[in-house]
């Protein structure tokens, strides 16, 4: 006798059916975890962490029930049965009365599984009368699922409701070719065409973007783990092969099971939009219930909102209505349900049910759904700034940080990008994240930052810029952040701080000589005099009619508002020192600073130093040569002025002479000065104007390759016809720092067409607006960015690039309202969520929070006591 030897397929086939048998002989009520009943099951007392059921009752029109307690897995009351886990069944009474079962908790994972196929076909309209138990996950897990049927696991009745309330996913404008005879995808299997020519839409039929496949919804709405038998639009999805497509698609169609579940679906769909299935009064109460936390959420969110962006706190003494000091973010809905209904009948049932000393279902008032209310706000900002990020490609980093009042490090990252709203282009500088990061070298925060940036799916191969203080740690030339990006991403080019550096060249022009240290410590010590009293700063108010100003470590225009004062009124701010000296009883270290100060006022240095700054502090480059090259002039005005106020114009004469030190072997070209006019002139005022000059210059050097990159653009030659080979030099240039951004070739001729441009009219430059962000609106406004594609895409890089790191200093500020020495104990995470929405105020407000309100609206409404 010949052996039959059985195919793969064949042995397959018969292994499932085997399977199958199995599980049907094996399957009962008890291992479905469902209970068929044509009564009602009340859920109770559901907490807002936990979904736990606490009492189950099973209530009778007329007749009392009677219980049969046999198998320890279930209890039979009548036609109906509950069912109960094995090991978690306690306290079950065996009486003839109206007690019933107490007392019975479920497990938090346990949840109502899908009902038998049997029960299915004789309740196919049936099935939403069932009340499940809720899934014991936080409540951002409810924000996660999606309509994308390639990601459904294990879905629960709810689950169910909320994607077939919110329909199959959209289908994308393109989709792939095959991977075995690169087929096009053919678009018309989304139609069914009727033997008289029309079409009609499949709207069963979905595309999946995560598994680039097609999907059948009601089927995958509706399928069970034991349903072995299911087509491959259920499990897998069809994709990658689009043979015989049409066929697998008809037979799909024509199968009785996807019948059956689309009936489903449409019914499920019908009863939660138009209530008009079997369970038309349970849907009606969640729908009016999830209406009236649909505003009470959007209140809450509200409050939310109006307190982050006033940096106020939100908690108070106590975390109940019941108090006065309960904190501002109740305290502001107790003034709401003033003038809200809603609001007003909320707290009112708080109330009732503190009184009673039952445990209510979620009130949404306690400092965890605080923090769950800015977190989802923070998010939903944060989410559409890197979406605006993606959006326009290109963007810049800016990095700093400070320790806060916990001595805790803050690092702030902003980023900066070029944003086309309405056919206009303008610069953001948006806050991304504030974290809590000790470490201070180079390398650890640039890995910190390429940390961050991966976290919010941002390529760091797309930064274009980078923007840090001067400290060694962020900009050094070898271990700093900026050289250590640059090694991964030579594209991000550095661009030093303009206010840091503009700064430190007066830092350090100030340390050239003990005359200029010793001219800003008077300036500074005459403010602390009057500012330290209230009496004298009256007197100073009273004579000089004008207010001191202290002399800022980090401000430059701080130096010029301390100056301008002694510069404008001198014998004001002398006779106000004179007065506070006679009128009032000083102690007698301020009585001798007080001395010493107005005899510092009457030295004709103070004078000299005095003008001198005052006309060095409001200009800078040039304009600092001219009055290095001005002495004389500078030395009569000087004069002229002590002359008027009756002082002396001769310098002080000291007796000691400084000389620098030497080794015993240097050789010293130091020639002591005998002139003490002249001795000034070199040591003074030149040394500290060449100070000034050599780091403005530097200043200059750093930001060059900046500069040379860009010059064609920003700055075309003024000749009639530049030549080939240096419309080739620029394009060249360019292409080598932005090779994957830009053609050299393209770029070329488009240089041609622009340098033609710009010698012909004014269409694109003015005299007024020569920045890289005016020129760029210039061309589109015109309508010729399509054939300067290149030169918009330089434009764009270099608008980017930051010239200062202002927005992250001015995190600081923020910083130092929210986590103040009351709140210094705020956690991490809600004091980043608190920052973020309170400098992103403007675009908080115009986000929509309907969906997370509905969201919450949605979970909360399926919770009610029915």
């Amino acid at each position: 006798m010949k052996r039959v030897y059985l195919s793969g397929a064949a042995k397959r086939k018969a292994k499932n059916n085997k399977k199958l048998k199995e599980e049907k002989g094996k399957r009962n009520l008890y291992d479905l975890g469902w209970c068929s009943s044509s009564r009602n099951l009340i859920q109770n007392d559901i907490n807002e962490q936990q979904c736990d059921i606490d009492d189950l009752e099973v209530l009778e029109n007329k007749k009392e029930p009677s219980i049969h307690v046999g198998d320890p897995k279930k209890i039979q009351i009548d036609d109906t049965v509950v069912l109960y886990p094995k090991e978690n069944t306690e306290n079950v009474i065996n009486t003839q009365n109206n007690e019933l079962v107490e007392n019975v908790q479920m497990n938090e994972n346990e949840c109502v599984k899908e009902i038998d196929e049997n029960v299915i076909d004789n309740n196919i309209f049936c099935f939403k009368g069932i009340i499940e138990a809720n899934s014991n996950k936080p409540s951002a897990e409810m924000f996660k699922l999606s309509n994308d049927p390639a990601t459904w696991k294990k879905l629960s009745s709810s689950d169910r409701d909320y994607l077939a309330a919110a329909g199959p996913p959209t289908k994308p404008s393109k989709f792939p070719h095959d991977e075995h005879e690169n087929r096009s995808f053919p678009i018309s299997v989304f139609q069914k065409t009727l033997p008289n020519k029309e079409t009609v839409q499949r709207d069963w039929l979905v595309w999946s973007t995560l598994k680039k496949a097609l999907f059948c919804f009601p089927c995958c709405l509706f399928l069970r783990d034991d349903d072995f038998e299911s087509s491959s639009f259920c499990r897998n999805g069809i994709g990658n092969n689009w043979r015989k497509l049409y066929d697998k698609i008809d037979n799909h169609e024509g199968n009785k099971k996807h019948i059956e579940r689309y009936l489903l679906w449409k019914d499920l769909v019908e009863a939660i939009n138009g209530r008009k299935g079997i369970d038309k009064d349970l849907q009606i109460s969640i729908n009016t219930e999830k209406e009236k936390w649909r505003k009470l959420l959007r209140v809450l969110v509200d409050i939310t909102l109006f307190l982050a962006e006033n940096n106020l706190p939100f908690r108070g003494t106590h975390s109940t209505i019941d108090y006065d000091d309960c904190g501002l973010f109740i305290s502001t809905a107790k003034l709401v349900s003033h003038y809200s209904e809603t609001m007003k009948n909320h707290l009112d049932t708080i109330k009732e049910y503190k009184d009673s000393g039952k445990k209510m279902s979620a009130h949404y008032l306690s400092p965890r759904s605080q923090n769950e209310f800015l977190e989802i706000c923070a998010k939903k900002v944060q989410q559409k700034i890197i979406e605006e990020i993606k959006k326009c490609q290109y963007y810049a980093i800016i990095v700093d940080g400070t320790p806060d009042v916990s001595h805790k490090e803050q690092l702030v990252l902003v980023i900066r990008y070029v944003f086309e709203n309405a056919g206009t282009w303008d610069i953001q500088e948006r806050f991304l994240t504030m974290v809590d990061y000790e470490k201070k070298t180079g390398a650890d925060i640039a890995n910190k930052i390429e940390e961050i940036l991966v976290e919010c799916n941002l390529d760091l191969a797309l930064c274009r810029g980078q923007g840090y203080d001067n400290a060694a740690n962020m900009s050094g030339k070898y271990n700093g952040v900026k050289s250590k990006i640059i090694e991964k991403y030579p594209q991000t080019l550095f661009s030093p701080c303009s206010a840091h550096s503009l700064n430190l060249c007066g830092v350090h022009a100030m340390e050239t000589s003990p005359e200029v240290k010793t001219f800003f410590g008077n300036i500074q010590k005459l403010y602390n005099f009057f500012s330290c009293s209230p009496s004298r700063w009256k007197i100073l108010q009273e004579t000089a009619g004008l207010s001191l100003h202290s002399i800022s470590a980090t401000r430059w225009s701080a130096r010029i508002d301390a100056i301008r004062p002694l510069s404008k009124n001198y014998s004001g701010i002398l006779n106000s020192l004179v007065r506070v000296k006679n009128e009032i009883n000083l102690p007698a270290d301020n009585h001798a600073e007080a001395v010493g100060l107005i005899s510092w006022l009457h030295s004709f240095e103070f004078i000299l130093l005095t003008t001198i700054w005052y006309k060095v502090l409001q200009c800078i480059d040039d304009q600092i040569q001219q009055i290095k090259d001005s002495w004389n002039d500078l030395l009569l005005e000087s004069k002229s002025v002590a002359s008027t106020l009756n002082l002396t114009t001769a310098f002080r004469i000291t007796s000691r002479i400084r000389r620098k030190k030497h080794f015993h072997d240097d050789v010293s070209d130091e020639r002591p000065f005998h002139d003490v006019e002249n001795k000034f002139k070199v040591e003074v005022f030149v040394t500290a104007l060449d100070r000034l000059l050599s780091d403005i210059f530097g200043i200059q050097a750093s930001m060059e390759k900046i500069t040379n990159t860009f010059s064609s653009i920003i700055s075309p030659p003024d000749i009639k016809e530049p030549s080939a080979e240096y419309l080739k030099t620029q394009a060249d240039i360019i292409s080598s720092v932005y090779p994957n951004d830009v053609c050299a070739n393209v770029l070329k001729e488009e240089l041609r067409i622009y340098f033609k441009i710009h010698k012909a009219s004014t269409i694109i430059f003015n005299d007024s607006e020569i920045a890289s962000i005016s020129i760029l609106n210039q061309i589109y406004k015109k309508g010729l960015q399509n054939i300067l594609p290149q030169i918009c895409i330089c434009l764009r890089i270099l608008s980017t690039i930051p010239s200062s790191v202002s927005t992250g200093e001015r995190s600081f500020s923020k910083l130092k309202l929210i986590k103040s020495y009351l709140r210094s104990a705020t956690e991490e995470n809600r004091l980043n969520h608190l920052i973020l929405l309170s400098i992103e105020h403007k675009l908080a407000k115009t986000l929509d929070y309907d969906d997370v309100i509905d969201s919450f609206a949605e979970k909360k409404a399926r919770k009610k006591v029915f």
